[in-house]
């Protein structure tokens, strides 16, 4: 072998070697998830469409399905199958979907029939693993209405009525079991009122391809933390419609951030900094204090900092435009608010300084 040869040999060996080093430096960790839901979530086969708009993405998803059509959380929580699977502990994330008219019923009817069957099967996937993932499918309203109720209950007779009890809800039993919410539904109503994209099928509430795809690239966002992109698997969806799809979920997704987020072991690592200042950027700090009945707020930019506090469903808890105004400065710190009869919770700050989540154990 020539001396030119031999070099070349060892180069393009030497190449390989790193290539593959830096494949798998790269390489994105398998997630295992499981779908436990109904016809919403078979139809169309959602989980594979979530693994190939994943696997499109450079990860690697396996997914697992139960759903037999019109199958309820309450039913859910009654088979022996999803608690065998939930008690296995093999699996990264659990996705709840639960049938689709239930959770926009009457609130007594939703606390009966629902919550606390959200709550079972949060509670039975974290005895298999503590600190899985779980996130709620938040599903969407009927394209007219829920004809079947609509006599006995009026705000369903509409789309958007059903739609926003069905956010509402969903919402809810995120908040309450400390999961992450999917916002398929709010990405859905967008999607409506800005395009003619066909987003049911004939009979008005499952999905056509164009709202599974939807929901796969919403349920990818909620998994991963990652935005969509255009790139990503669009399967027979026209490129017209996939990129209005992406541009909406990433709108939802980021734009109401704070009413998708509750994950409980994120909270528990948040709550470790309570007593202490908390650097947000944007030169924001903030501390509890007092047993948690005091938060203060500093912008080390801004002395006169305007400042907005709302909760987990976007409701006002503190405005201020001057320093005094509701509280009193106080060793430097913009704003001292009293938090006496906040609940526990997580809260969002909204300033001139910047903003960011801060939390309450």
């Amino acid at each position: 072998m020539s001396k030119n040869r031999a070099i070349f040999t060892t180069l393009l060996l030497f190449l390989s070697l790193a290539l593959s080093l830096h494949s798998f430096a790269q390489a994105p960790k398998l997630k295992k998830v499981l779908f436990i839901g109904n016809s919403y979530t078979a139809v169309n086969d959602l989980p594979n469409w979530v693994r190939l708009v994943a696997e499109s993405a450079g990860d690697t998803f396996e997914v697992v399905s139960i759903a037999p059509g019109g199958t309820t959380f309450s039913m859910h929580v009654n088979n022996p199958q999803v608690t065998s699977e939930l008690a296995s502990g093999n699996y990264d994330a659990v996705i709840l979907q639960e049938q689709s008219q239930i959770p926009s019923f009457p609130q007594s009817q939703v606390e009966s029939q629902c919550f606390p069957y959200a709550e079972a099967l949060v509670d039975a996937a974290r005895v298999g693993k503590p600190c899985v993932k779980v996130v709620f499918y938040m599903t969407w309203g009927r394209e007219n209405g829920d004809a079947q109720n609509c006599a006995t209950w009026p705000p369903v007779c509409k789309f958007g009525g059903m739609n926003e009890l069905l956010r509402q809800r969903y919402v809810q039993m995120a908040k309450d079991n400390g999961c992450d919410v999917a916002p398929v539904g709010s990405v859905w109503r967008e999607v409506r009122n800005k395009s003619s994209i066909g987003l049911y099928q004939g009979d008005g509430s499952h999905p056509s391809t164009a709202g599974t795809h939807l929901a796969a690239l919403t349920i990818y966002r909620a998994l991963t933390g990652k935005a969509v992109d255009t790139a990503m698997f669009r399967g027979p969806i026209a490129d017209v419609d996939h990129k209005l799809l992406v541009s909406q979920v990433n709108f939802i997704g980021k734009d109401s951030a704070f009413l998708w987020q509750y994950d409980t072991c994120y909270r528990k690592v948040a709550g470790l900094n309570k007593g202490i200042d908390r650097a947000m950027g944007h030169g924001i700090t903030t501390r509890w204090e007092d047993g948690q009945s005091k938060l203060l707020i500093e912008c080390a930019s801004n002395p006169s900092m305007e400042c907005t506090v709302v909760d987990a469903l976007g409701r006002t808890m503190f405005r201020g435009s001057t320093i005094g105004s509701e509280s009193a400065s106080r060793n430097g710190h913009n704003w001292e608010i009293s938090t006496e009869n906040w609940p526990s919770g997580m809260y969002f700050l909204r300033s001139n300084c910047g903003g960011s989540l801060i939390w309450k154990n």
